[in-house]
């Protein structure tokens, strides 16, 4: 289960987490397509799951 405290444990999730950060205002196919992942949910899970729970 993916929670607050272990949201960036997996290096997958740091990376989409960084690049969002670094890249605010991107859509989530782009997003996905440049820090290839090719299942489109899953980056709309994680993306989904940073927005209801703030890392900072």
């Amino acid at each position: 289960m993916i929670t607050r405290e272990n949201i960036l444990e997996l290096e997958s999730r740091r990376r989409i987490y960084h690049f969002i950060l670094k890249n605010l205002g991107l859509h989530l196919r782009a997003l996905s397509r440049k820090i290839n992942i090719s299942e489109i949910s899953t980056t709309e899970l994680i993306w989904d799951f940073f927005k209801q729970h703030p890392t900072e």
